[in-house]
């Protein structure tokens, strides 16, 4: 497509709240090809500037297109997008990861943002967006905001668009999560002593190592050295799924000073995952 120089134009929009908007052609890639789109851009409030202050703030949105240095972006729906990053990016994940990113997007994020314009979606519209949530908990926006940057991230990266919208973003003030109550030795020591087995030795386990419940189910017999009184972190159980990865590098670790008065530990069977 030949490069040719444009003044685009300028006008007023609205009634109580007068804005100037500017209108002019950007090329686009869709489906492959190079194309024209009309373009509209709110340069600011009529009663904040005049219309000569509106037109040269919009020869400063056109100086890369008439200089050549325009980078086209592909046109595409942010749905699309992320169907494509879900099966390019997405599924090379853990499990876990992969359940946590697609339930923040099916359940927040698409809803909203799916008939968008991947190209179209500018910082203050991703800010509106997570200011929606001002009531939820702070693990919930900071939810948003990973699986927001990392589609955009991803879409930067493939030169989809130039720039990530969610970067920058400012997380509102959330609801303080909820910590859980930690038992007392002696509320601890009531509580093994009312459990059956397996369960008695699954607490026992996890209160005296501090290991996290699906490194517990996961245990295997191969994993305990009764010589050198040792444990060994290696795997983990996601939803029943045996995954032979720890959630990360650091978790596959030993775990010293492990002792076990009896014959067996009745809760393990081994060569095979935990009873749960």
């Amino acid at each position: 497509m030949r490069r040719r120089f444009q003044h685009g134009t300028v006008s007023q929009r609205g009634k109580r709240r007068k804005v100037w908007v500017a209108r002019f052609y950007e090329p686009v890639l869709a489906g492959g090809r190079l194309k024209k789109k009309r373009r509209s851009v709110i340069l600011g409030l009529c009663s904040e500037m005049t219309r000569g202050q509106a037109k040269q703030s919009l020869l400063e949105h056109l100086r890369e297109l008439n200089q050549g240095l325009h980078v086209p972006v592909q046109q595409m729906r942010f749905a699309d997008c992320c169907a494509k990053w879900d099966e390019e990016i997405l599924r090379n994940y853990r499990p876990s990861t992969q359940t946590f990113y697609r339930s923040t997007l099916n359940r927040w994020i698409l809803p909203h943002f799916s008939p968008w314009q991947l190209g179209e979606i500018q910082p203050p519209d991703v800010q509106g967006f997570i200011n929606q949530f001002r009531g939820y908990s702070t693990s919930v926006l900071k939810h948003l905001r990973a699986t927001l940057s990392c589609v955009f991230q991803t879409a930067v990266t493939w030169k989809y668009i130039r720039h990530n919208p969610a970067a920058g973003l400012q997380l509102p003030h959330g609801r303080p999560v909820k910590r859980a109550a930690v038992l007392t030795p002696e509320q601890l020591r009531l509580v093994i002593n009312n459990l059956q087995a397996p369960y008695k030795t699954m607490a026992i386990i996890m209160a005296g190592t501090a290991i996290r419940e699906s490194e517990l189910l996961a245990l295997m017999w191969a994993d305990f050295d009764w010589v050198d009184r040792l444990m060994h972190v290696r795997r983990s159980v996601y939803r029943g799924i045996l995954d032979e990865q720890t959630k990360t590098e650091e978790s596959k670790r030993v775990i010293p000073n492990v002792q076990y008065c009896g014959s067996s530990p009745p809760g393990l069977r081994k060569g095979s995952v935990q009873s749960r």
